[in-house]
């Protein structure tokens, strides 16, 4: 039976293969994959796309592995057994002569005949693996004008999944051969941050309405320093009247650091062991238009920990928690400091120790995937002046600057 071919393109290898399945169905099988120009004055100048041949099923002829084939096995190192041509149906086949037995060679092992459910079973892994493929590595599938920008933000930093991400809308929105040009690459990129970014403009508090601001976060993230900051500012640039509350007594001397922030800049300073306390702290303080709360740091693993803190936290009625997270830490760790303190219910980030790393690639993911707005960068430890609000901008910048200095 002849095979029916079908075309289909696509911005990119992934969109021209899933309008293959749509179609086609499980069934179907790359037979050729190029890079056409998809429009453009006599083929000039025109936008570049993907093209994929394909067939309903499996043909039964020889052939070389497809373009989408080779760049599997080019990436992940397994190499394709070359498919053997279907012998003939038994009533062609011609009488064998009996020879003498040969002496055995080695060069080359004898043909394999593959059967149509073999052949069958084999596209269907092809087709598996590269699905597979798309999947794990998700830069595969961006025009060959983004690898270097691509390949940039991932020294930065940057998880792969993110950084395809930014590209393929970066790449789908611009012409291709101009994102080769660095400066125009960096201003779609930049627009691209700029629109994905989320903050939250400051603390939400208004003069004459008591309004109760937690922060939290690992062991080590800086909370305590970066409260006395939030302290200073909103005493002494917003006016506002400020006190002082800490739920840390895990570490020796830790109320005692908050109290000399406190009385450097006259403000009360309360220290709560459980949630009782917590409620008559809150009632007292209830004429102040700020209570900032100092949190214990903890492991990420030590769930109890964040239980007992969340219960204690509750009685406080906090309208805002912001979680820090460090910009020294792990992409993976975050991923995990992320997840564990969500039982708080967090309502931002913010970022402390911008100031130690240079690879800010893994913090613009976890902005991404927290899907929390980020409040505020801490760039050192001088109180109160090393706090910066979040803006857009300056989360394009630090992503920017990133893959630059990784370049």
């Amino acid at each position: 039976m002849e095979e029916v071919l079908h075309t289909f393109k696509g911005v990119t290898l992934n969109d021209a293969y899933q309008k293959m399945r749509k179609q086609l169905g499980a069934e179907a099988v790359v037979v050729r994959s190029a890079e056409v120009r998809a429009r453009g004055w006599r083929g000039v100048m025109g936008v570049k796309a993907i093209e994929i041949t394909a067939a309903k099923r499996p043909a039964r002829i020889e052939r070389s592995p497809s373009a989408v084939e080779r760049r599997y096995a080019a990436s992940s190192g397994v190499k394709k057994t070359p498919i053997a041509p279907t012998p003939p149906p038994a009533a062609e086949r011609k009488p064998v002569q009996a020879q003498a037995p040969s002496p055995p060679k080695h060069d080359a092992p004898p043909p394999t005949s593959v059967s149509a459910d073999a052949l069958r079973k084999e596209i269907q892994e092809v087709r598996r693996m590269v699905e597979m493929l798309t999947t794990e590595h998700p830069g595969i599938g961006l025009p060959r004008e983004c690898f270097p920008h691509y390949r940039r933000l991932l020294a930065g930093g940057m998880p792969r999944r993110t950084a395809a991400s930014l590209l393929t809308a970066i790449a789908r929105e611009n012409e291709h051969r101009l994102l080769r040009d660095d400066a125009v690459f960096q201003h779609c990129l930049r627009r691209e941050v700029r629109r994905r970014a989320m903050v939250t403009g400051g603390i939400a508090w208004t003069s004459g309405a008591c309004h109760t601001v937690a922060l939290v976060g690992s062991t080590g993230v800086g909370k305590t320093t970066n409260l006395a900051k939030l302290a200073a500012r909103y005493t002494l640039h917003e006016h506002a009247n400020v006190a002082l509350v800490t739920l840390d007594t895990y570490r020796v001397g830790a109320p005692d650091q908050l109290r000399v922030y406190a009385d450097i800049m006259g403000l009360p300073m309360h220290v709560v062991n459980d949630a009782d306390e917590a409620r008559a702290i809150k009632k007292e303080l209830s004429n102040h238009d700020l209570i900032l709360v100092d949190t214990a740091g903890g492991s990420p693993f030590n769930r109890e920990q964040i239980a007992d803190l969340r219960d204690t936290l509750a009685a406080l009625e906090p309208d805002e928690v912001i979680h820090a997270v460090a910009a020294n830490t792990p992409f993976e760790d975050l991923q995990h400091a992320l997840r564990a303190f969500k039982l708080l219910n967090p309502t931002a980030l913010m970022i402390t120790k911008l100031d130690e790393t240079r690879l800010h690639g893994a913090l613009y993911a976890t902005l991404a995937e927290a899907r929390l707005p980020l409040s505020y960068f801490s760039v050192g430890q001088n109180v109160p002046d090393d706090i910066v609000l979040a803006k857009p901008d300056i989360i394009a910048d630090f992503v920017i600057k990133s893959g630059e200095e990784a370049a």
